[in-house]
């Protein structure tokens, strides 16, 4: 039996409150944003994707979309202390064993397998993706949580099926020494649209 999707949406956190306060964006778009998000996978045609520029943020920083240029922040991630990071340019499952719950179509998702000796990361724990000039982060009904500490915040333990918001230099703890940071790669040009 399929759970309610009701009881799966994000909502309205203090959190994303202070996000979009932050931003200078309308509250109420932020949340139904987050409940959209939450609820579908998306679906982007190849020639409608976002094309790589020059690098021009040194890591650690962000960038706000900039509405007369659709430039946007790139983001990435990057498992353990060590090693490059990896883009955010798909849905990004990571667990013991990640599978995908569904897929709508589009562009596959990247599947992260992660150690987990203590069995305490569940099959597939945790989803990441790049919506804009943000990254949200989802806890999949995970067993033993997610705890995530953004930069200049106490950490804190997403509820199951709960996404968040979260900025570069935010660290995502999921268990057995499993620790994700989200990174800023450089920015994006919104692909042009034809006439």
């Amino acid at each position: 039996m399929e759970p309610d999707l009701d009881d799966t949406l994000p909502g309205r956190t203090p959190a994303l409150d202070a996000f979009a306060r932050r931003m200078g964006l309308d509250v109420e778009d932020v949340e139904d944003t987050v409940v959209a998000l939450a609820a579908t996978e998306p679906v982007v045609a190849e020639d409608q994707r976002p094309r790589l520029v020059e690098p021009e943020l040194e890591l650690g920083e962000t960038a706000p979309v900039d509405p007369r240029t659709g430039v946007v922040a790139s983001f990435g991630y990057r498992i353990g202390a060590t090693g490059p990071p990896a883009p955010i340019d798909t849905v990004i499952y990571v667990g013991r064993r990640p599978s995908t719950p569904r897929i709508t179509g589009g562009t596959l998702p990247t599947l992260v397998t992660v150690p987990s000796p203590q069995q305490l990361v569940s099959s597939t724990h945790l989803q990441i993706h790049q919506e804009g000039a943000t990254v949200v982060v989802s806890d999949l009904r995970s067993t033993n949580g997610t705890i995530v500490t953004v930069p200049g915040r106490d950490p804190r333990t997403l509820l199951q099926g709960e996404s968040l918001v979260v900025t570069p230099g935010t660290i995502i703890d999921i268990g057995d020494d499993t620790i994700i940071e989200i990174v800023a790669l450089g920015r994006l040009r919104a692909p042009e649209t034809r006439a």
